[in-house]
């Protein structure tokens, strides 16, 4: 396994664009077409690679130095585009390891299989399917982590995961992996980013995806669909991607009996999750824009948005959704538009409700609320303007230089540095008491909902926005 080899391909597309002439008020189809063919898509891709500064590898040779601890990152994508090494490059993270008293950390980006590959639908014929196989692939990477990272001078107690966005949602499986609330082999913390996710996606939503699969493929079964060529595979995968309800996703970690015995939200809610793991829990300020259809212009499209993200909700659960975002823009709500309603129905259910909810529920763990330094929070809202998902992986691997974030705006310096610290701080010495000597120390009453905010010379605490009634509804089983 080539570990030491760095790949550096071209970003995938992160963004699915609204089609020009889409009609007013149309009900959300799917997105405009699948992506288009990626001559580097292959299943046989369960490789990671490992990246260590020169002191840390220095200082433990001959297996008798200090460890250093370890800082594990798994991509987003929708759990269908991406690589390990896709988002960004890690380079200044490693680099400020070592500055400023710390003594450095091992950094360690890895693969796991996507789309129908690596979250395969099964019908009634295919009970040896893992419906969950990339978060199988994950957990066999940090398994190998725990095996053979002292090789490289990383402590395996000493293990941090980071994800966003897909990413976040596989690092929030693998607390809750079978249920187990004492599961703490492979972490002892995590950073968890913008955890996008379809809302309901249990067992009667994924049934209703092989569906979609038998269609597109032409066969009856996953087992007979391994008989395909590969060509033929990838071009199913590509088309039933490309079905996904507006700029979601189609596969993805999904209720299995197994690996995910029930809805994340539920595992947390029951206990289920592996409560001696210490997590910080973000999200953005506008996650919801690169999802909204911004076709619907009243209840009829957003009742169809809805029917297409929850396909197992009965009318009565659509309708009560959307009994709690009215159509009043008066100024009472907190939108004023229909864009900002739908904006806030799309941020609300795919991502900052999970975010709270993990929060929460983090909260009562020996790592949460009481445990925390003064002035520290467990998590953080990212406010800098446009705040659209996935604009904090900009800053997260920001590498000091000119170059744009991803939406191809200039990255803040200061905020990317005030992200960095906290991150490597956190990972390293497992504090998240944040220092900011630049913009005051953080103000307003600490809680088990406070956030700190980042944002453009206006760090401070806030209270989580989606700590409110809507996002209790959201995170239960919606039927």
């Amino acid at each position: 396994m080539p570990l030491w080899q760095i790949l550096n391909p071209p970003p995938p597309p992160l963004v699915i664009m609204l089609p020009p002439g889409a009609a007013a008020g149309a009900a959300s189809g799917a997105a405009p077409g699948p992506p288009p063919p990626d001559p580097r898509e292959s299943e046989d891709c369960l490789l990671l690679d490992v990246m260590v500064p020169q002191k840390v590898f220095n200082a433990s040779a001959g297996g008798t130095g200090p460890l250093a601890p370890v800082m594990v990152w798994i991509h987003g994508g929708g759990f269908a585009l991406g690589a390990k090494s896709s988002v960004g490059n890690p380079s200044q993270l490693l680099q400020k390891s070592v500055e400023g008293g710390l003594n450095g950390m091992v950094y360690v980006q890895i693969n796991y299989r996507l789309g129908m590959f690596g979250f395969p639908p099964k019908g009634p014929q295919d009970a040896d399917v893992d419906t969950n196989s990339g978060l199988f692939d994950q957990r066999l990477a940090l398994q190998w982590v725990q095996q053979n990272i002292r090789a490289f001078g990383g402590d395996p107690t000493q293990v941090t995961v980071i994800g966003e966005s897909a990413g976040a949602v596989s690092v929030w499986s693998q607390l809750t992996a079978f249920g187990s609330p004492n599961d703490t082999s492979l972490m002892k913390r995590a950073i968890i980013q913008s955890p996008a996710q379809r809302p309901n996606f249990n067992a009667a939503t994924y049934a209703q995806i092989f569906q979609q699969f038998v269609a597109a493929s032409n066969v009856s079964s996953l087992s007979a669909a391994r008989m395909l060529d590969t060509s033929a595979l990838q071009a199913i995968n590509r088309l039933t991607v490309g079905q996904a309800p507006f700029a979601t996703l189609t596969y993805g970690a999904n209720v299995d009996n197994d690996f995910i015995p029930a809805l994340q939200t539920d595992l947390l809610a029951q206990g289920n999750f592996a409560h001696n793991v210490d997590v910080i829990v973000a999200h953005n300020a506008n996650e919801g824009l690169i999802f909204t259809d911004q076709r619907i212009q009243n209840n009829t499209g957003l009742a169809g948005y809805l029917s297409g993200l929850m396909p197992s909700a009965s009318p009565e659960t659509i309708q009560n959704i959307i009994n709690l975002y009215p159509e009043d823009f008066s100024g009472t709500q907190p939108y004023k538009t229909q864009l900002e309603r739908l904006e806030l129905v799309a941020s609300e259910s795919l991502v900052t409700c999970n975010a709270n909810a993990i929060e929460k529920a983090f909260a009562t763990t020996p790592g949460g609320v009481q445990g925390l330094a003064s002035g520290a929070v467990n998590g953080y809202l990212f406010a800098v303007s446009p705040g659209i998902h996935a604009l904090d992986t900009s800053y997260t691997f920001f590498n000091g230089d000119n170059k744009p974030d991803i939406f191809g705006n200039i990255v803040d310096v200061g905020v990317a540095t005030q992200m960095q610290n906290a991150f490597l701080q956190f990972a390293i010495t497992g504090q998240k008491s944040v220092a900011l000597p630049a913009l005051g120390a953080p103000v307003g009453s600490v809680n088990a909902a406070s956030l700190l905010s980042f944002d453009v010379n206006q760090t401070h605490v806030v209270q989580d926005p989606a700590d409110n009634p809507r996002c209790q509804v959201w995170q239960t089983s919606l039927g």
